[in-house]
């Protein structure tokens, strides 16, 4: 039993375990979007096509989702500080070496390194952290750690932009430097920080993606897949608009405009506000009145991104962000079945499976846009995919939203990457 003279001591360790987690995370979520806005300075130097950098975007954020239930097993094999460690090593000699690729095909393998990187380092970051906290605590430790990873997300991409013609190979050189030193000092420190009431949940890839219902359990298979086919959706248009606005800036500011990186960042920060703004509503309104209505304005928003100046696309990105986005973690109460005890595994449904799906179905966009143009790829893609995503919505169960949805989007990621955790429990 924890005392009190003992979480006094525990404290100044853990502090310094979020600390250096936290570092770690800006730096390995930062370095996963610079692929957005570095496209035009990477067709530039590969000479690639839009549907060439459309697949590298698809393989760099698929690897980084998909990857994880794959992770998260190894996690429990093999424990979290040592995956911390793997992963941080991992992203910072894929994403780091991106920017000096000579060839495609030396783009996809960083980009796949960099992807499996982050998707180990998710949810053995996460384990540590819900290992530290104190049982039923865990949501506010894994909010600010998601916060910071925003905040990389968001920034990291801006200064690899700001110091690419500078720097050139090297621009994201500070960044990985930042993963090298945090994975030392975690190797050191971070093992007398660790918290010895809570151990790790032995649990499959299968039962992290689509566990067996527990008894009780009433909820039909169609109502989970309604929400995961809508986050697929919503994933698919979230990721075109996001991807496709630095690319048409490019064309008339240059691939090093510090504009192309603020549209990102403007995406990435008004996911995270708008998923808990949103959160906080659905406690007061039906969640599919909630849905729905935010899909289609994150949908309009997008199809403006071709026709308002450039000055302009940051603030429509921030409308994208927040609609789409920001729905994201509302269909993690949809997709929980009757009967889970807890959040993670739809959780791990929506923002993990569903976001990779997303992911992966860009490159089908990126064929589409060599063939037809950005900007008509863009309206279709987002038109169709937000249009059936907002249908879907209305199929969700009219209830209001039980608390799993605020924790849901306080923790998670706007790309999906932190969404798949091990569980943890009380050690016996």
């Amino acid at each position: 039993m924890l005392t009190r003279s003992r979480l006094r001591r525990q404290a100044p360790a853990g502090l310094a375990a979020f600390a250096v987690l936290g570092v770690m995370h800006l730096a390995v979520d930062g370095l996963t979007a610079m692929i957005l806005p570095l496209q035009a300075v990477l067709a530039q130097r590969l000479t690639a096509t839009s549907a060439q950098l459309g697949v590298l975007v698809a393989v760099s954020l698929t690897a980084a989702t998909l990857l994880q239930p794959a992770a998260a097993r190894l996690v429990l094999r093999y424990g979290e500080l040592r995956a911390v460690v793997t992963g941080a090593l991992l992203a910072t000699a894929g994403y780091g070496l991106l920017p000096a690729a000579g060839s495609l095909e030396q783009g996809a393998l960083a980009v796949m390194v960099g992807g499996a990187g982050s998707a180990l380092f998710h949810p053995a970051a996460g384990g540590l952290l819900a290992g530290m906290a104190q049982p039923g605590r865990e949501a506010l430790p894994l909010a600010l750690f998601s916060a910071v990873g925003t905040a990389g997300a968001a920034g990291v991409p801006i200064g690899v932009l700001l110091t690419a013609e500078a720097l050139g190979a090297a621009a994201a050189v500070p960044a990985a430097a930042v993963l090298v030193l945090g994975a030392a000092v975690a190797a050191l420190r971070l093992r007398a920080s660790r918290s010895p009431h809570v151990q790790p949940e032995l649990v499959t890839p299968g039962e992290l993606l689509c566990p067996a219902p527990q008894p009780g359990t009433s909820q039909q298979p169609a109502a989970v897949l309604a929400p995961v086919l809508a986050a697929a959706l919503i994933a698919l248009a979230g990721l075109t608009a996001n991807a496709t606005a630095p690319v048409l800036l490019a064309q008339s500011l240059g691939s090093a405009d510090p504009l192309l990186g603020v549209s990102v960042a403007a995406y990435s920060g008004a996911g995270a506000v708008g998923g808990v703004l949103l959160a906080l509503l659905v406690r007061r309104v039906a969640l599919r009145l909630v849905v729905a209505p935010a899909v289609l304005l994150g949908t309009a928003a997008a199809t403006a991104i071709p026709h308002v100046q450039p000055g302009a696309v940051p603030v429509v990105m921030v409308l994208v962000g927040a609609g789409l986005s920001g729905s994201l973690p509302l269909l993690v109460t949809a997709a929980k079945r009757n009967g889970e005890a807890s959040a993670a595994p739809a959780v791990a449904r929506i923002l993990g499976l569903s976001t990779g799906l997303g992911s992966l179905s860009y490159a089908g966009v990126a064929t589409a846009q060599q063939a037809v143009g950005y900007e008509v790829a863009l309206t279709v893609t987002v038109v169709a995919a937000g249009v059936a995503a907002a249908l879907l919505a209305l199929r969700l169960p009219s209830g209001l939203a039980g608390p799993d949805t605020l924790r849901a989007a306080l923790s998670s990621c706007g790309s999906g990457s932190c969404a798949c955790q091990p569980p943890a429990r009380m050690a016996q």
